[in-house]
Parts: C-alpha cells; structure tokens; sequence
C-alpha cells in the first residue's frame, strides 16, 4: 500500500480536504486509501473498505457495479473513460447518484492504479429529471395542442411546429423545419411585405392577432385566427411564437351573418313598411327610412330621436289620436302581447299597425317593434271590389233566372220538336219496309235520306234535352241491381249491323261472374252507346274491342279502336261539350260533340270516372269507365 503514499505534504493535504470523496483503487480492485469525505459524506470508515474490493462490499448497486467495473478495466487497459453517472449505496443502504471521475496512477510510466473522484450530484440528478419531465410534458402538450403552434427563430427560419400545424398546412414536418416562413407557399408575393412588417413590429414588443385564409396542400381553403408574439430567453428575443386556431367554419359563418345582415339591411330599407323598434323604456333605438316617409316626420326631428316629438308628429295626423295612445299604453303595460289592427289618418288615409314584443332565447323582454303599411290603396280596392261583387250578385241572379228559362225552353222545345218527328219517322220506316209499295229507286233513296236526316235531328233533340237535364240535374236514374255484362251484350247487337257494313271486326272481352253493381241500366247502355258509337264513327279497318274486368272495387269498362287515335293535346278537352277533336268544315265525320260529355256525366252520376286514352294520330284510342261493385 505505501506505493499509494502521496509524496508531497500539498497533494497529501488536497487529498484530505478535497469536497468530494475520493477512493484509490489498486490495479486488482482493492481499495488502497480513501479520504476523510467517503466517511462524511457516504458513511464508510477506512477499516470499512481498505483493502477490500469494490465490487465486493456493496458499495455499488448490481446495476451500477458492472457498470463502474468495466470502466476501471478499460482504464487499467490505458483506454480514456468520461465521467460518468454511478449509483452509490452509502453506509445507511441509501443509494445516490454519483458522478465518477477516475485518473489512472503510473509508476514508471506502468499504471498501478486508480484515483476515483466521486460527486453527489443526486440533487442535480432530480433537478435535471424534472426538466426532463417538464420538457417531456410541454412537448406533449405542445405535440398535441388542438392549435397549430410554430417557433420561428429572429431570422424567420421555422425552428419548431406541433402535428396541428403540420395537418394545417399539409405535407409533412420536414418539409416546414428550417425554412423561410415566407417560402412556405402559404404567402402570395403581394403579402410577404406586410408578414414581414408584423413580424419586425413583433420582435420589437408589440404582441398581434391576424387572420389568413389560404388553401393548403390537401386542396382545402381555410382560415386561421393567429395570434404572433416574441419569445424570450433572459430578457433578449430569441424569435416568435404563433399560435394558429382553425376558424375556417365561424368565418364562414361570420361572412353568412354578415350576408344574412346585408340582407335585412337592404330589406329594411327597402320595405313598404314603416318600421319603429323601441327599449324595454319605450325609447327609439331604430327606425327606417319608409317610417319617416310614411307619417311625414321631418329628418330634422328623426335625427333628434326625440320622442315626444316624433309623437306629436304622429298624434297631430290622426283621426283619433286617443285611442291610437290608449293602444300603445296598454301594449307597454302587457309586453307579452301582439296586436293587429288599422288606424285611420285625417286626410283618409289607412296604416295597417302590427306589433310584436322583442325577446330572446331565454324569453327575456327588450322592447317591441312596430310595422306600419300603408293600406289605403287596398282598402279602396276592397270598397270597389265589394260594389263590383254585389253588382255580379245582382247579375248573377238575373242569370241564372234567365238559366231556368232556357232550360225549361230547352226541355219544352225538345219535347215539341221530338213530337211530330216520331210520326214521321214512323211513316217513313212503313213505306220503305212495305213491299207492295209502288215507289221507284230514286223515290226509294230520297226517302232513306229523309229518314237518316230525321233519326240524326232525334238523336241531337234527344241529346241537347239529355245535356240539359244532366247540367240542372233533373235527369232521374233509377238505380237498380245491374249486370255490367247485359249491359255490353246489349250495346254490342245494337252496333252489329254497323260494324259489320264497315267490314270491321267486334271483339268482346267480358270476364265471367263479374259482380252485381248499381245503376241505371237504360243510361249505362246510353253511356257505352256514346263510346262505341265514337269508335265505329272513326275507325274505317281493322277492330272494335269492348272489354269488362273486375279491378279492387271497381268494374272496369274499356272500347278500344284501330281507328284515326287522337293528338294528345285534344285529349284533355274531349269531354268538354260541343268540342270537336277534329274542327276543320272539311271533316269527314259529323256530330254535336255532345256524345262524350253525356257519357261522361252519366258515368259520373254512378260514382265513377271516364278516362281517354290514345298514343297519336294514326293509333286508335282507348275509352275507359269504372263503376263501383255494389256493396
């Protein structure tokens, strides 16, 4: 051991009184001498460690002991080891944190030993810990701020940003560290003047919000609310900090109110009413311009906003202005209320006035708003409309007097003209169906002219009388239990001959143990009469089809033709009297056009519908009615 004896008196003192504990350590790991602080400072006497290997006494932990070992190996081995951090058990089992700093000793330039250093830097440690733990911490709340924070050094190079700022943007992070803030391609060359203007008024102490809308590199336009302030270090400007908050949707809906506000501005302005709002106090906070115009208030006042002023004005143009002062007293003593009603003027004039009390949300009251509308125009209106009504009641009366004339003439004419004609035709039938009758052919066709004249003049006395009754409601119908397919079989061998002249063929379509329905059989034949008399009329090849089917609750009646078809702009006016789908004086068939209306009204009165149907000219058409199955 006395090869480790310091040789000098000063080296043997500074050893003694050093402030940290030093340790020699022999080339084999025994503790060789150790100063008067290893038993101050970490509680061990020299009896405790001399000649006694470190890694045997406990002085290290298990991690730290291979640690501390193959550094004194290496440096034994001549290799240069740092100061490094070591975990020291002292006497009482507590552990610290220590810096060890070894020198080797050589003697004739071989080295012998060692000469540990050993610092507490246990309060260091946790001091440094703690920033570690608070740099930690911030990074956190920095990586994860819900706003884009950035640091951009004096310089305007970007140091720092979170992940916010990086979804902002666009792209990645390293594609904004260490670039110009200028060169990010958020800036148009016309801005950068201006950016770098806020940023110098920023380094020097003035603190500043701007807003930026711009489209990031994920093609999405945005707007940032950024706040820009300097960041210092021991009172000196190391750069700038911006915090930037996503305000894309309130600045979309700040420029929507905006709009929204332009909007009832103009429209406030631009309305025919007289508009007043007052304060819970009953004083003016707004009027608009149509409210001075319409009760002739000088400007000279309105800019006052004085209110018994403004009054007077009014007060002074009414025709009863107490009652007009009562109304307005009582809406003030009942805020809840509205009220609607008209005030007349002196000069004869009218103002609709409406109010309504003003509250918000938490139905908490702020004052009432005031509409007036200058009504006089309506109002003469209405008197002139009213006079125009009871001259058309009046008129109205005459006519339909004047109706039931015409209707009892009809009715009265068509008997009488029906009278001698039923004779003549008679007459006629018996002279051309009489074989002994000494008429010749000429004789013969001039009488068969004569009796088609006749039949076709009965058929339009009969359907004008039919019309007439239908429209005054005086046709009787006696409805009874009814077999829709007596009904066609009917019809069907009344048409035959006809059909058959025209060398057309009759189908019929009639599907078995159709139920009973209700209804006058006479007019139901009348009825399907119309329609297949319309098809044979204008079908000249090809077939006549009728057809009966039950469908839910109804029986459906269809007359389908291969004929002329109808254009579709006629087909919604085929049921309409006296209409003509073809009105040309060239037109090859003749009629009243009454046939379809009397179908349809006979329809009608059994509760059903008629329906006309045709895909063009050239494409026949399809006649359709329902009747509802007795119940």
């Amino acid at each position: 051991m006395n090869k480790f004896i310091l040789p000098e008196r000063k080296y043997s003192l500074l050893f003694e009184n050093a402030v940290d504990p030093i340790v020699i350590i022999d080339k084999e790991g025994r503790f060789a001498e150790v100063n008067k602080k290893v038993e101050e400072i970490l509680g061990y006497k020299r009896k405790d460690l001399i000649g006694k290997k470190f890694t045997e006494i406990g002085i290290l932990t298990r991690k730290s002991k291979m640690i501390v070992y193959k550094n004194f190996v290496k440096r034994m081995l001549g290799f240069d080891i740092k100061p490094y951090e070591s975990e020291i058990v002292k006497k009482n089992s507590e552990i610290i944190i220590g810096e060890i700093n070894g020198s080797v000793i050589k003697e004739n330039g071989k080295v012998i030993g060692d000469m540990i250093i050993i610092r507490d830097v246990t309060e260091r440690k946790k001091m440094e810990d703690k920033i570690k733990e608070s740099e930690e911490r911030f990074r956190e709340l920095f990586e994860n701020a819900k706003d884009g924070i950035v640091y951009i050094d004096n310089f305007g190079v970007i140091k720092d940003a979170n992940k916010q700022t990086i979804e902002f943007f666009g792209g990645t992070k390293k594609e904004l560290i260490g670039k110009q803030f200028t060169r990010i391609g958020i800036l148009s060359l016309r801005e950068i003047p201006g950016q770098l203007k806020i940023f110098s008024n920023v380094l020097r102490g003035k603190e500043g919000i701007l807003f930026k809308t711009f489209k990031n590199k994920k093609g999405e336009i945005i707007t940032l609310e950024c706040s820009v302030s300097a960041l210092k270090r021991e009172n000196k400007n190391v750069g700038i900090i911006v915090i930037m908050r996503d305000v894309t949707q309130r600045a979309k809906m700040e420029e929507e109110l905006l709009f929204k506000t332009s909007i009832l501005e103009a429209q406030t302005e631009t309305t025919l009413d007289g508009i007043l709002i007052v304060d819970s106090n009953g004083k003016t906070i707004f009027y608009n311009k149509r409210f001075g115009e319409i009760w002739n208030i000088p400007q000279s006042i309105l800019n006052t906003k004085n209110d018994k002023k403004m009054l007077d004005q009014v007060l002074y143009q009414l025709k009863d202005p107490s009652d007009f002062l009562n109304r307005v007293n009582y809406l003030y003593d009942h805020k809840e209320e509205k009220s609607r009603d008209e005030i007349e003027l002196k000069d004869g004039k009218v103002f609709d006035r409406f109010s309504s009390p003003l509250v918000d949300s938490k139905n908490i009251y702020h004052g009432r708003i005031w509409y007036f509308h200058d009504i006089s125009d309506i109002k003469k209106a209405e008197e002139e409309i009213k006079k125009a009504k009871d001259e058309l009641q009046k008129s109205y009366k005459g006519l339909r007097v004047l109706d039931k004339l015409k209707d009892e003439f009809m009715n009265v004419s068509a008997h009488e003209l029906k009278t001698p004609l039923v004779p003549i035709i008679g007459y006629i039938e018996l002279m051309l169906q009489n074989k002994k009758s000494k008429i010749n052919k000429k004789e013969r066709e001039q009488l068969e002219i004569c009796l088609k004249n006749a039949v076709r003049l009965k058929n339009l006395i009969t359907d004008v009388s039919d019309v007439s009754k239908l429209e005054t409601k005086n046709m009787k119908f006696d409805m009874k239990a009814v077999k829709i397919e007596n009904i066609i079989n009917s019809v069907a061998e009344t048409f035959k001959p006809e059909i058959k002249n025209k060398n057309l063929n009759l189908v019929l379509n009639i599907q078995s143990n159709l139920p009973i329905i209700k209804g006058d059989s006479e007019r139901l034949v009348q009825a399907l009469s119309k329609l297949v008399e319309n098809s044979v009329k204008f079908t000249d090849n090809g077939e006549i089809r009728i057809s009966a089917q039950r469908q839910k609750n109804n029986i459906i009646v269809r007359v389908e033709d291969t004929g002329i078809g109808i254009a579709k702009d006629k087909i919604p006016k085929l049921f309409t009297k006296f209409f003509q789908a073809d009105e040309s004086p060239t037109r090859k068939t003749k009629g009243t056009g009454l046939g379809l209306s009397i179908c349809k009204d006979i329809i009608k009165a059994h509760k059903g519908k008629v329906l006309a149907e045709s895909k063009g000219l050239g494409k026949g058409s399809t006649f359709t009615f329902t009747l509802p199955i007795k119940s």
